[in-house]
C-alpha cells in the first residue's frame, strides 16, 4: 500500500537521485560514447540499480528529456526567457551561447545524443516549433517550407 504523506527529506532524495541520473546520461555519453548510452550504463556511472533509474524515467528518450528540460530551466533561471518576436532574436544570441559554454558538458551531450540517435527532446521541438510561429509572423509572404 503506497504512504499517505509526503515528506519533504524523501521529496528532496528523490530530486537528488534525479539529478545524479541526469548528470550521469551526461557523463555516459561524452566518456563513453552515444553507443554506451545504456540504462544499465547510466545507472552504474550514477552509483543507483537499473531499476531506481526506471522509477524515474521510463524511457532512454526520458532521460533525454530529462537532461532537455535541465538545459532549458536553466537557460530561463539565467534570465534569458526565449524571445516572442524575431526582432529579439539577434539580441537573444550572444547571451544564450554565453550560458551554453556554461553547461557545455550537458550541451554537448544533448547535441550528441539528439545527432547520433535522431531524437528530439519535448523541449527542443517546443523550441523549433515557436521559432517557426515567430518567423511566420516576421515573414508571412514565405512558403511554410521556406520558414522550416
Amino acid at each position: 500500500m503506497a504512504r499517505g504523506y509526503q515528506s519533504e527529506l524523501r521529496e528532496q532524495a528523490k530530486a537528488e537521485t534525479r539529478e545524479r541520473i541526469v548528470a550521469a546520461v551526461v557523463k555516459v555519453i561524452l566518456d563513453e560514447g552515444v553507443h554506451a548510452f545504456t540504462v544499465q550504463n547510466v545507472a552504474d556511472t550514477a552509483g543507483v540499480s537499473h531499476r531506481t533509474v526506471y522509477r524515474h524515467f521510463a524511457t532512454r528518450e526520458d532521460l533525454l528529456d530529462a537532461l532537455s528540460d535541465w538545459l532549458h530551466a536553466s537557460v530561463l533561471a539565467a534570465g534569458l526567457p526565449p524571445p516572442t518576436e524575431i526582432s529579439a532574436v539577434s539580441a537573444h544570441v550572444g547571451p544564450l551561447f554565453e550560458q551554453f559554454a556554461r553547461m557545455r558538458d550537458a550541451m554537448r551531450a544533448s547535441v550528441i545524443a539528439a545527432v547520433a540517435l535522431g531524437y528530439q527532446t519535448g523541449s527542443q521541438r517546443r523550441s523549433s516549433s515557436a521559432f517557426e510561429e515567430m518567423a511566420e509572423r516576421a515573414f508571412p509572404h514565405l512558403p511554410r517550407e521556406e520558414v522550416h
